[in-house]
C-alpha cells in the first residue's frame, strides 16, 4: 500500500451519532450484487432507524455524512481511497470475498467506507457490518431485529476482514419432509437471501438416483430410449426410510390446516399423475435451473451430488455401462452448464472392497473426462460417508475432496488426503440415534469447534449436513456461517450465548444457555430414518421429565417477565420444543395405561407444540413426520383399541374441548424479502387457531419504506385457514416493500411480525431482463386434457390455474401446477385443494412464464366438466 506523508482524513474515536439526513454513495459502474448490497443496506437502515437514505452515484458531490460502497472498480471514490493509502483491499488468498469497513472524515463529513475486492466481497461488507456493528441476527428463520426503532448512528470501525474458507455453505439433504425435499421455488430464493445474508456461499443438493427405490428429479437420464420416472417425497407417498404415505386431509388436532393442497410436498412433485416420465422430469431440471440461476445472482455456487455407482433397477443395466455414464454426463452438462461443483459419491449401504472402488473409479473416471471436456467450469468433488484415502490417492490432482464425516459432528483434519483440496463436512444432526424432533443428542457442537480447530492447512472448504435449518440447529448453523470470518470461536457456550443474548435477550441468556447448550432434556432418540418407534417407557425418563418441568418453569419465568415482543416469541418457540419433549416422556411412561381422555388430551398436547414451533418449511415438514408416523401409526390404533373398550364397558368419553383463549398464531413459510421490481408479488399464511375456520380471517397491510400510511387489503381464503394475497407488479417498485400481516377469530387479533406495526417485514427489489410471454393461444379441452400451443422462445414454464368461478382472475389462491416450457397439454388429477373429488365444472386459464418470473395475461377459459 502507498504511503502518504499527509491525512485528509481524521478517524472518529467515539461512536457519532449523526443527523437524521445521510446518504448512500454507489458506484457508478457496480455490478447487479452490488447494487443489490447497496439497497440492502438502504433497507436494514430503515429497519433499524426509521430513516429512509437516498442513494446517490459517485459522480454526485455527496452534502452529508455517508456510506460509501462498493469496489475500487466501480466506485469512484473508493478508488481514490486506496490511490491515497486510505484503504487497502484484503490480499489473502480468500480476499476476493474480503471486504474492509473504515469510518473516515471526508470534507467534514463522517463517512463510512464498505468496500470489497469483489462484488460478493461488497456484498458480505455490508451483511458484515449489519450483523458485527447494528447487531443484527441472519437465520434461515429470518431476521432479527431490535423491538424499536434506534437514533440512526454511523458507527467507528476500521477492520479489514477475509474468510479462512473460501467455501462455506451447508448440505440439506434430501429424502425427509424436513429438508429440501420439501422445498418450492419460493422456499429456495428465501433459502438463498439468507445464506448471502450469513455470508456463506455454498449449497450442495444431494440427488438419489437408486437408493431404496428414490429417484429425485434433478438428475435423470435415457437409456436406449428408455427414462426412468423421478418422484419426490410428499406426504401421500411417504419416504422408503420406514416413513408411510398418508393424507394430509387426514392429519388430526388441527394439522391439517397447514395444507392447502391434497397432498404436499415440494411444488415439482406435485399434480404429476397425469404426465409422462419426460414431463415429470422437466419440471424438476427447471427449478433447479431457476435455483442455480438465482444462487449465482446472490454470490452462492450450487453443487449437485450423485451416487454414481446408483442407478434405478428398472435400467436393467450396470452403472459403469459406457453408455450409462455417457448419458448421465450429457444431462448434466446439457441442463447445467453453470452448475458449479458436481459431488461423485461413493454411495451409503454398499461394502466398499477392492472389487466397489475398481468398479467406483471406472464410472468417476468417465464423468471426469466427460465434464471436464464439455463443462470446464464445473469442478468435480468426491464424496462418501468418509472415505477411504487410498481410493481417491489416483484422483486427477484438481478433484477435491469433500467427504460428509462418518455419522458424527466431528470430522478429519484433512491431512490423511496429503496436499489435494480437503472440505470438511461435519452433522449438525443425524437421522439414527439422534433426533430431528428435539436437540440432536448425540452431535455436540463441541465435537465441532473442536475439528475445526485442528484443520489442516489444506482445508479451504467447510459445510454442513443437516435436515432442519431452524429449530435446535440453528445456533449450530449460525456457528458454520460465522467462524471461518471470526477464529476466535473457541466454546459451545460461547456460540449458545451470544445466540441467546440475540434471540432471547441478555437477562435470559446465563439461563437459556445452561438450557439450550447440550442440555435439553432426552425424549427419544429416533431418526427420520429409523422404523417409526412404539411409545414404551425409558428408565431415564422420570429423571428427563423432572428436568423438562424444571426447564419448563424457568422459560415461563422468562416468558412472562420478557419486556421484548420478539424475544418473548422465540421464548415461547423454544418453550414448545422443550414441551413437546416433556409430552413424548410422558406418552413413553403412560401410553400402555392411559385412558382415552388423557392419552387425546397429552397427544394433543404434543402435536400442538409441534405446530405451534412451525416457523419455516423444515419445522413444517417435522408436521409431516410426526402426523404420517406417530399419530398414523401409534395414535390412530390405540384410540380405536379404547374406543371398543368404551363399547364394551359401557363407558363414554366426552370429546375433550378447549376453550379459546389463544389469539390466532400466523404462520409465515419463506416470507420474501427480495422480488424483481414490477412484478407482481404473491403471498400464503397459514392460521393456527382453535376456532372453526369460517370464524377466522386475515388481512395484509403494506407501504412504501418511508411512508406513514398503511393501506389495508383483505386476503383471500384458499381452503381451511389458509390465506393468499396477490399484489398488482404496479406496487413493487424500485423502493422494495414494508408489510405485515394480521389475523382474528373475532374475539382475539395478532400479527406477525410479532413486532408490527413498529417492525416488520420488508423486501428489496431488484432488476431482471425480459418481458412477458405472450399468453399461450389455441387453448382447448379433449378428454379432459388442455392443450395449447407454444407462446414464443422466451417461454421458460407454463402454470396452470383452476377455479370453481367462470369469470376468475389467476392468482395463488387457485394455482393448480406449473409444467416445463416442453409441455403443452395437462390432464387434472380430479381432486381439490381440500383432497375432496371435484364434481361439477371446473374453469382453467394457462399462462405463459419466462425464466426470470415474467408472466403473460391468462389465456381464454375453458371448462371441464367433472360431473360424470
Amino acid at each position: 500500500m502507498r504511503k502518504i506523508n499527509y491525512f485528509l482524513y481524521l478517524f472518529i474515536l467515539t461512536i457519532c451519532i449523526i443527523p437524521v439526513k445521510a446518504q448512500i454513495i454507489s458506484g457508478s459502474s457496480g455490478s447487479a450484487i452490488e447494487e443489490y448490497a447497496v439497497k440492502e443496506l438502504q433497507r436494514y437502515m430503515y429497519q433499524l432507524s426509521g430513516k429512509w437514505l437516498e442513494i446517490i452515484p459517485d459522480s454526485v458531490p455527496y452534502t452529508d455524512p455517508a456510506f460509501i460502497v462498493g469496489r475500487t472498480a466501480s466506485n469512484r471514490l473508493i478508488a481514490e481511497l486506496e490511490a491515497m493509502g486510505m484503504i487497502g483491499l484484503p490480499d489473502t488468498p480468500a480476499g476476493e470475498q474480503g471486504y474492509i469497513l473504515k469510518t473516515i472524515e471526508s470534507n467534514g463529513k463522517s463517512c463510512l467506507v464498505i468496500a470489497g475486492q469483489s462484488e460478493t466481497g461488497v456484498l458480505y461488507g455490508v451483511y458484515g457490518l449489519l450483523q458485527d456493528h447494528y447487531h443484527v441476527g441472519f437465520y434461515f428463520s429470518g431476521d432479527v431485529l431490535p423491538d424499536t426503532k434506534q437514533p440512526f448512528r454511523l458507527p467507528v470501525v476500521d477492520e479489514q476482514k477475509s474468510p479462512s474458507m473460501y467455501i462455506r455453505g451447508f448440505l440439506p439433504w434430501t429424502n425427509f419432509p424436513q429438508s429440501a425435499t420439501s422445498y418450492s421455488w419460493n422456499d429456495w430464493k428465501f433459502i438463498i437471501d439468507q445464506t448471502a445474508k450469513m455470508r456463506m456461499n455454498f449449497i450442495l443438493v444431494h440427488n438419489y438416483n437408486g437408493e431404496l427405490g428414490h429417484n429425485e428429479p434433478f438428475h435423470n437420464f435415457e437409456y436406449r430410449g428408455y427414462l426412468s420416472r423421478v418422484w419426490m417425497p410428499t406426504v401421500r407417498t411417504g419416504h422408503k426410510w420406514s416413513s408411510p404415505g398418508w393424507d394430509v386431509n387426514e392429519y388430526l388436532f388441527g394439522a391439517s390446516g397447514f395444507f392447502d393442497d391434497y397432498d404436499f410436498g415440494s411444488e415439482c412433485a406435485l399434480h404429476n399423475e397425469n404426465l409422462t416420465n419426460e414431463q415429470v422430469f422437466r419440471k424438476g431440471v427447471s427449478l433447479f435451473q431457476k435455483v442455480i440461476a438465482y444462487a449465482h445472482s446472490r454470490g452462492v455456487k450450487i453443487g449437485l451430488g450423485l451416487d454414481i455407482n446408483l442407478i434405478m433397477p428398472d435400467y436393467q443395466t450396470a452403472p459403469d455401462d459406457p453408455e450409462v455414464i455417457a448419458a448421465r454426463v450429457d444431462q448434466i452438462v446439457t441442463d447445467y452448464p453453470d452448475l458449479d461443483y458436481l459431488f461423485c459419491f461413493q454411495s451409503e449401504n454398499v461394502g466398499k472392497d477392492t472389487v466397489f472402488f475398481n468398479t467406483w473409479k471406472k464410472i468417476f473416471d468417465g464423468f471426469y473426462e466427460g465434464v471436464k471436456k464439455r463443462s470446464p467450469r464445473t469442478r468435480l468433488a468426491v464424496s462418501g460417508w468418509g472415505l477411504n484415502p487410498v481410493s481417491i490417492r489416483s484422483l486427477p490432482a484438481d478433484v477435491i475432496c469433500a467427504p460428509i464425516a462418518h455419522y458424527s459432528a466431528e470430522f478429519e483434519s484433512g491431512d490423511i488426503y496429503g496436499e489435494r483440496e480437503y472440505w470438511g463436512c461435519p452433522w449438525l444432526e443425524r437421522d439414527i440415534k439422534s433426533s430431528q424432533y428435539y436437540y440432536p443428542y448425540g452431535i455436540r457442537l463441541s465435537g465441532t469447534i473442536d475439528s475445526y480447530r485442528r484443520r489442516a492447512p489444506n482445508m479451504k472448504g467447510f459445510f454442513a449436513l443437516t435436515w432442519r435449518l431452524t429449530d435446535a440447529i440453528e445456533p449450530k448453523m449460525k456457528y458454520i456461517s460465522k467462524v471461518p470470518w471470526d477464529d476466535g470461536i473457541v466454546s459451545s457456550v460461547q456460540v449458545y450465548r451470544e445466540y441467546a443474548v440475540l434471540n432471547y435477550g441478555p437477562d435470559a441468556a446465563n439461563e437459556i444457555t445452561a438450557i439450550i447448550n447440550g442440555n435439553e432434556p432426552f425424549a427419544s432418540d429416533f431418526g427420520e430414518c429409523e422404523p417409526t418407534r412404539p411409545f414404551l417407557p425409558d428408565s431415564t425418563g422420570k429423571t428427563e421429565l423432572a428436568k423438562a418441568e424444571e426447564q419448563l418453569a424457568v422459560i415461563d419465568h422468562l416468558v412472562n417477565n420478557a419486556a421484548s415482543p420478539s424475544a418473548r416469541f422465540r421464548l415461547y418457540l423454544l418453550r414448545c420444543r422443550i414441551a413437546a419433549a416433556r409430552d413424548h416422556i410422558r406418552l413413553n411412561e403412560n401410553f400402555e395405561h392411559y385412558s382415552l381422555e388423557d392419552l387425546t388430551a397429552t397427544m394433543r398436547s404434543w402435536t400442538e407444540n409441534f405446530m405451534h414451533r412451525v416457523v419455516d418449511i423444515s419445522t413444517l415438514g417435522n408436521i409431516v413426520s410426526i402426523q404420517n408416523r406417530f399419530v398414523r401409526n401409534n395414535y390412530l390404533p390405540k384410540e380405536k383399541e379404547l374406543r371398543k373398550q368404551q363399547l364394551v364397558t359401557g363407558s363414554s368419553c366426552g370429546q375433550v374441548v378447549e376453550s379459546n383463549n389463544r389469539t390466532p398464531r400466523i404462520i409465515s413459510i419463506s416470507p420474501p424479502v427480495s422480488h424483481p421490481v414490477r412484478q407482481p408479488l404473491s403471498m400464503k399464511i397459514s392460521l393456527l387457531d382453535d376456532s372453526d375456520d369460517e370464524d377466522i380471517s386475515a388481512v395484509f397491510y403494506y407501504r412504501k419504506p418511508g411512508s406513514s400510511a398503511w393501506t389495508e387489503l383483505p386476503m383471500t381464503r384458499k381452503v381451511k385457514s389458509t390465506f393468499t394475497i396477490d399484489l398488482p407488479g404496479g406496487l413493487i417498485t424500485g423502493e422494495g416493500l414494508e408489510y405485515y400481516f394480521q389475523a382474528t377469530d373475532g374475539a382475539n387479533v395478532s400479527v406477525f411480525p410479532v413486532t408490527a406495526p413498529q417492525v416488520n417485514l420488508s423486501l428489496v427489489t431488484y432488476r431482471t431482463p425480459g418481458t412477458a410471454p405472450l399468453p399461450p393461444s389455441g387453448v382447448s379441452v379433449t378428454a379432459n386434457r388442455i392443450q395449447w400451443g407454444r407462446s414464443g422462445d422466451d417461454v421458460f414454464q407454463y402454470r396452470i390455474y383452476r377455479s370453481t368461478s367462470k369469470d376468475f382472475q389467476p392468482g395463488l389462491d387457485n394455482l393448480v401446477t406449473y409444467v416445463s416450457k416442453e409441455t403443452n397439454s395437462y390432464k387434472d388429477n380430479p381432486e381439490d385443494f381440500d383432497g375432496r373429488k371435484m364434481s361439477g365444472k371446473r374453469y382453467y386459464r394457462i399462462t405463459a412464464v419466462d425464466f426470470h418470473d415474467h408472466e403473460s395475461q391468462p389465456s381464454d377459459i375453458i371448462t371441464i366438466d367433472y360431473s360424470n
